[in-house]
């Protein structure tokens, strides 16, 4: 299941190397398990999750270009942080 490949990543996630984790996400599903899966990673990763900017409503605070503002951060900055990517 979603829930136990995540619990699984985030027990070895960092046992050979600090540096930032990518999980690369293709999604086919419904927006109600989209959520689920979102609150999952929280859950699960807590403060190691790598998330964008969000205003005082929650959403997502965008750039110029309709991208999620901010930066990503360094490699060393990044150490033992987990970026999830996913594709809709």
């Amino acid at each position: 299941s979603f829930n136990a490949i995540c619990q699984t990543i985030h027990s070895h996630a960092f046992a050979k190397s600090p540096y930032p984790l990518i999980l690369s996400i293709e999604q086919h599903c419904s927006e109600g398990n989209l959520r689920r899966q979102a609150d999952m990673l929280r859950e699960i990763f807590g403060d190691s999750l790598l998330r964008p900017d969000c205003d005082a409503q929650g959403n997502l605070v965008l750039d110029q270009h309709g991208n999620p503002a901010g930066s990503l951060p360094t490699p060393e900055e990044g150490k033992h942080r987990i970026i999830c990517k996913s594709k809709l």
